[in-house]
């Protein structure tokens, strides 16, 4: 699918991640200094809720706990939540401006490949088991990574950091090595883990805390959501090509950007399902976009967090 989509288009999918995850941060503090708000907590409601999901923020919120920003988990846990609430409301809206004001048509031939074979995935036991296995040597492969980047100077990382690079490398080494890789039972695994992990956050979460910042903190989300549509309008959409695919990728920006990978798939899902597929917009942006945020965003949170503590 890299191949199929260019060199190009990767490279601008990064580019915009990274920009976007930049610009957040960097309005999120500037609106929090005008309002008055911790500079800490404002970043919890910038790209570590919005790019960064419910995830980044409850991981960073320890930290930011500990250089001085009270409540920040729990602060970071409800921007998280309700960002997942706009990207879901901004991203059906902009993709369809931008394939009416354009007048974009999807390719007829363009299909899933689930109806071009006639046959959809299905999970296999066995494999699940194997799956499993692996996802847990792997994990435990992460922690010696996480400490060797932990003892960088300025820099204080989530655990789950080291768990990305492992992944990462025993993705490539495994298919350079012609190690079989079941993509269904790892997504299953996934989405099985992430709801469970959520749930616990969102459970141990006392929003009786939010009180006091209640008002800065909706002011700073409404500007991230006006962000993020006109960054999905204005750049992601000139970036990614002025097509059909283009729209498709801006609606899914706005998922992730603003909540989570899972958004962005609901977004692009909502938007194919009303004007037509888009297989590079399906297969490739989501997963490649967000594996850009989870490495970009927490380093650009964790430098831009130590200067402004």
């Amino acid at each position: 699918m890299l191949r199929h989509a260019g060199g190009k288009l990767c490279a601008m999918i990064a580019i915009a991640a990274c920009l976007l995850i930049t610009l957040q941060d960097l309005l999120g503090v500037f609106v929090g200094n005008l309002i008055g708000l911790h500079p800490l907590l404002a970043l919890q409601c910038s790209s570590s809720a919005m790019s960064g999901g419910v995830g980044t923020a409850s991981a960073f919120g320890p930290i930011f706990e500990s250089w001085g920003a009270p409540d920040a988990t729990t602060i970071g846990v409800a921007a998280g939540t309700m960002g997942n609430i706009m990207g879901s409301l901004i991203g059906g809206p902009v993709a369809a401006f931008l394939i009416t004001r354009n007048n974009l048509k999807s390719d007829p031939n363009d299909k899933p490949e689930s109806a071009k074979t006639g046959t959809a995935a299905t999970l296999d036991n066995g494999r699940m088991i194997s799956m499993f296995a692996m996802t847990l040597l792997i994990a435990a492969l992460g922690m010696p990574i996480y400490c060797i980047l932990d003892n960088i100077p300025m820099i204080e990382m989530p655990k789950f950091i080291g768990c990305l690079f492992a992944g990462a490398i025993a993705r490539n080494v495994m298919e350079a090595c012609n190690i079989k890789f079941y993509v269904p039972e790892v997504d299953a695994i996934e989405h099985m883990f992430l709801e469970l992990y959520l749930a616990l956050v969102l459970m141990t979460t006392d929003i009786t805390k939010l009180a006091p910042v209640a008002g800065q903190m909706g002011i700073i989300l409404l500007c991230q959501a006006l962000l993020m549509a006109a960054f999905a309008i204005f750049v992601s959409y000139n970036m990614f090509g002025r097509n059909y695919g283009a729209a498709v990728m801006a609606a899914g920006n706005c998922g992730w950007g603003c909540g989570s990978g899972p958004n962005a798939v609901a977004n692009e899902k909502a938007v194919m399902d009303e004007y037509g597929w888009h297989n590079v917009a399906w297969v490739l942006y989501p997963s490649f976009a967000v594996i850009i945020d989870d490495i970009y965003n927490p380093i650009f949170l964790s430098v831009f967090g130590s200067f402004i503590k």
